[in-house]
């Protein structure tokens, strides 16, 4: 098998390693979520840091040793974050994001849920909170979840608010424990 591999993918989460290295979660559509190891990138000399923002579609080259994944190379495709995002924007970017990373399994293709993404960024980019909801409750089905009929009912009758907030509960009782980005809607 080769160690290198070519994917495409969303940057979802990161987090600082050592001084100059980050762990990043990237959802590919071909591998699901990964959590590759970038080494160096808060270097100087590092160009790649820039690519590893948050909601950014990448082209990434990994390496693979002992069942891990580490960056090689990163190219960004897309950056869907706004040139003025107001922070309800960035708190709904930060919200989905942190979804995806709790709820999707390690690598496990999720080819469904990865063609929502875009679509998902660009509702949170364009103000369409209608959109937005609509896929958290695909994200839910695609998960196997299915949301209760409260959420549907309330979605139907155009009650986004008040779906959100049923939402958001829902989503806390499946992974039982507070969501960190809802303290940004407060």
């Amino acid at each position: 098998m080769n160690p290198y591999q070519k994917i495409q993918g969303v940057i979802i989460a990161k987090r600082n390693l050592k001084e100059s290295d980050l762990l990043v979660t990237i959802f590919s559509k071909s591998l699901g979520k990964i959590i590759c190891k970038a080494r160096g990138v808060k270097s100087i000399k590092s160009r790649r840091l820039g690519s590893l923002e948050l909601g950014n579609i990448v082209k990434a080259q990994l390496y693979t040793k002992f069942d891990f994944y580490h960056l090689t190379e990163v190219e960004n495709l897309e950056r869907p974050i706004l040139e003025s995002p107001n922070l309800a924007q960035i708190s709904m970017l930060f919200y989905y994001f942190e979804l995806l990373n709790i709820l999707l399994p390690e690598k496990e293709p999720q080819p469904a849920i990865y063609n929502i993404t875009p679509q998902t960024i660009k509702a949170i980019k364009e103000k369409k909170l209608d959109h937005f909801i609509k896929s958290e409750i695909l994200l839910c089905q695609y998960l196997g979840f299915g949301p209760p009929p409260e959420i549907i009912t309330s979605f139907n009758q155009k009650k986004y608010r008040q779906t959100q907030q049923l939402l958001n509960s829902y989503f806390q009782n499946l992974i039982q424990k507070p969501l960190q980005s809802l303290k940004l809607f407060k």
